[in-house]
């Protein structure tokens, strides 16, 4: 006679899992310096000019240094300085703008339903195709070394490649001029990705991840898993180290000492580390390889 297994002892081991007695998830964030070679600690920007230089100007010019001051408060990197401001600021931005659009009308026959015969007729119907294009050329004066740096961001639009045109369901002609948005609008989508652009590349950058350890064997092993649980990443570096010492080709101890690392400020060794953790797998871990990149592009951004 078969006996039936409780069921007891796997709703325990999701208990026990559930209250925190599995490896812990840590964790990480790491900041990034700009594309732009900002110098460390520039945190205040003053408006220049703003001025369009070839095509209408309706003002576009003063659009994007109000929308340029609004991304870099927003993304916290930056503070904006009136122009009279007392202080001195770190960084004078301003740009110039190219913007260019066209309008193609034109006319084609389609074949609809004339609601008077109720009879499928041709008709000539109108068409637009409207273009448009826009290039902002950034300045970046910095203000302690007189360095200057320029950053240009073009972006162009074509009506028949835009959604809206299309109607709700997608069943409309994309050249009804009636579906077409007006030129202002577009040159101000445009101009505004153009600052976003911009501004991505001035602001620091942010990468994050939340990592899942991996079970440790041996007592230096658990020791290391409760001390990353306690956040003592100091600690669990050390202790994972003493268990790497008996079994120095395991993989979970190696990704355990990578994270720690990384978490610790490390970041040079956690980068080697992600890296054998590859080599020994072969390069089939996943996570090794995304710790891998992350380090690295932190270790570069850190010197």
């Amino acid at each position: 006679m078969l006996r039936k297994r409780p069921v007891l002892g796997m709703a325990l081991v999701l208990i026990l899992a559930a209250v925190g007695c599995g490896p812990p998830v840590l964790a990480v964030r790491h900041r990034l310096a700009p594309d732009l070679p900002i110098p460390a600690g520039a945190a205040r920007v003053r408006l220049g000019e703003f001025a369009v230089a070839d095509g209408p100007a309706d003002g576009y010019a003063a659009f994007v240094a109000e929308r340029l001051a609004e991304r870099l408060e927003a993304s916290g990197g930056y503070g904006v300085e009136a122009r009279e401001a007392r202080e001195p600021a770190d960084l004078v931005v301003g740009a110039r703008l190219g913007i260019q659009t066209g309008d193609a009308e034109q006319s084609r026959t389609v074949r609809r339903l004339n609601p008077d015969t109720r009879q499928m007729e041709i008709f000539d119907v109108p068409g637009l195709v409207r273009t448009v294009e826009v290039l902002a050329a950034f300045d970046v004066r910095v203000v302690r070394t007189g360095r200057k740096i320029g950053v240009e961001a073009r972006r162009s639009y074509r009506s028949t490649d835009d959604p809206r045109t299309r109607g709700p369901l997608g069943l409309e002609r994309p050249d009804d001029p009636a579906n077409v948005p007006a030129a202002e609008m577009i040159v101000r989508e445009l101009l505004d990705a153009c600052v976003k652009k911009f501004v991505g590349m001035l602001a620091p950058g942010e990468v994050t991840a939340r990592i899942p350890l991996r079970p440790a064997p041996g007592p230096s092993g658990t020791k290391g898993l409760e001390a990353a649980r306690r956040g003592d990443y100091a600690a669990a570096v050390g202790h994972f180290k003493d268990a790497l010492k008996a079994k120095p080709d395991n993989a979970n101890l190696l990704f355990d000492l990578a994270a720690v690392s990384e978490c610790a400020g490390e970041l040079q060794a956690a980068l080697e580390l992600y890296r054998e953790v590859q080599e020994v797998t072969g390069d089939r871990d996943v996570a090794a390889h995304e710790g891998a990149v992350r380090a690295a592009r932190a270790a570069a951004s850190a010197e």
